[in-house]
């Protein structure tokens, strides 16, 4: 592989998806041993411009969901940017709807995650403005990703009397208008996407493109005169969400998912994970072929990164080389000695008690070799660790090693406990989980296929832990 096709630290390996924006590729970290979404931009001339886009990454690193897809970093080099971004793999909602039309179940799991995604995104003051198709990701697991909040900004500047840049699919009439926006315009966004696999008919769309009659005077037919025997509530949930007033749209996320929840308790168990066997046909094919020769050589070497929460300068920048080695060595010094007196003094880790793994197999069931008892319990505290921070696990499987440095630690009883089970036939695994804490018991489930990479059950496994804790 030639030598340029790297951005700053990351390898190149090869083109995902070409768009008006920029290409997106597929990356490698070696440093953390993970693949990254590698988004390519080129950078404007305005200063306004190029800062926007910076302010991207910013937005999108401040939602922490498993429904979000995160930034990781930002390499900047003279004339061109790179957002180095969480890789999902499998393919977009955008593809699967020109191709296929969606079960009631799977159109209902599509919106449950979003509308998680979009109250981790209120929880920041964001609104993402552009929920179209091609900005939600479907997953290997069967689970939908928010991507691109390119034209996103908090709540506390959105007042733009600018005519909106979001997509003409979910527009919302405020926006159009270019008047004030908030998280029900992503609703009303959300109503217009349900409206669209329920009827494989866009509401406000006419001839391809918006018709501005139809979205700001004109209500769309009514989703039970279109497609009969919907299940009870969802035909008055997305006429809620396409209210023309925003004051007539649910006020918050909580009051759409109450409703999703509601919804779904008459879909049968046994279809769940049917948003991962209709998507699957369209996943990406992973290959390691059709590799970019050459990246922009200002990225290579001297892109620097600039991605950072907290602070507005570089020290490496004022300290010299040495000095500033010799500083990270007294810190991570002091930081060691802080981390052992937190241990012995504040016992603040998270007690979870993981029970033994229920496991059942038919005789023909092959899974993937590194699949175990203690392999999906180390699955199931790294995604615990990403939601909880530190935890003290407790069970007959994967236990945290018992250390004599704090006592009162290991005698604490446990803040919650997880019910794991995995039952296989034929090619077909049920993999289930069940928290339980005080005045919480939830569960989740996912459909696994025996022939699934190991890659593919990580993930699955990973993203109900996480799925548990939304």
């Amino acid at each position: 592989m030639s030598m340029t096709a790297r951005i700053g630290p990351y390898r190149v390996l090869r083109l995902i998806n070409k768009g008006g924006q920029g290409g997106v590729y597929l990356g490698y970290d070696s440093r953390l041993q993970r693949r990254v979404a590698i988004k390519l931009y080129r950078l404007p001339e305005e200063r306004a411009r190029h800062k926007k886009l910076l302010k991207e990454a910013q937005v999108v690193a401040s939602i922490q969901s498993s429904r979000v897809v995160q930034c990781y970093d930002v390499i900047v080099g003279d004339e061109n940017l790179a957002l180095i971004m969480e890789y999902v793999s499998g393919c977009d909602l955008q593809h699967v709807l020109n191709e296929t039309t969606l079960s009631i179940a799977s159109v209902l799991s599509i919106a449950t995650d979003l509308a998680a995604a979009l109250a981790a995104a209120r929880a920041q003051g964001i609104v993402h403005k552009d929920l179209k198709p091609g900005n939600i990701l479907v997953t290997t697991s069967g689970r939908v990703k928010l991507t691109d909040f390119g034209i996103a900004s908090s709540v506390s500047s959105s007042r733009s009397r600018e005519r909106a840049e979001a997509s003409a699919s979910c527009v919302s009439p405020e926006q159009y208008l270019g008047g004030d926006v908030d998280l029900r315009s992503d609703l009303f966004a959300l109503g217009c996407l349900l409206y669209r696999m329920l009827t494989s008919v866009n509401p406000f769309i006419s001839e391809g493109r918006l018709d501005p009659y139809k979205l700001l005077s004109h209500n769309p037919p009514l989703l039970d005169t279109l497609t009969p025997d919907l299940p009870a509530g969802l035909a008055q949930l997305v006429n809620r969400l396409l209210q023309k007033d925003p004051e007539d749209r649910p006020a918050d996320t909580q009051q759409v998912r109450y409703a999703l929840r509601e919804i779904s308790r008459g879909i049968p168990l046994s279809v769940s994970g049917s948003l991962q066997l209709e998507s699957r046909p369209f996943f990406r094919e992973e290959s390691a072929s059709d590799l970019p020769l050459i990246m922009p050589a200002d990225l290579h070497r001297g892109g620097r990164s600039h991605f950072s929460r907290d602070q507005r300068f570089s020290l490496a920048r004022i300290i010299p080389d040495s000095l500033l080695a010799r500083a990270a060595s007294l810190l991570g010094a002091a930081l060691t000695i802080a981390a052992v007196v937190q241990l012995l003094l504040i016992p603040n880790q998270t007690r979870v008690h993981i029970e033994q793994p229920q496991t059942k197999f038919s005789n023909e069931v092959v899974t993937p070799s590194q699949v175990s008892e203690l392999w999906i319990i180390e699955q199931i505290k790294h995604a615990a660790v990403s939601e909880l921070g530190e935890i003290f696990v407790t069970g007959p499987v994967g236990a945290t090693p018992v250390r004599t440095l704090s006592a009162a630690h290991q005698e604490r009883a446990a803040d919650e406990q997880l019910s794991v089970s995995l039952r296989c036939q034929g090619q077909w695994c049920l993999f289930s989980l069940r928290r339980s804490a005080e005045n919480i018991s939830v569960s989740r489930q996912a459909v696994l296929l025996s022939d699934m990479s190991v890659d593919h059950w990580r993930r699955t496994i990973q993203d109900v832990t996480r799925d548990l804790y939304q």
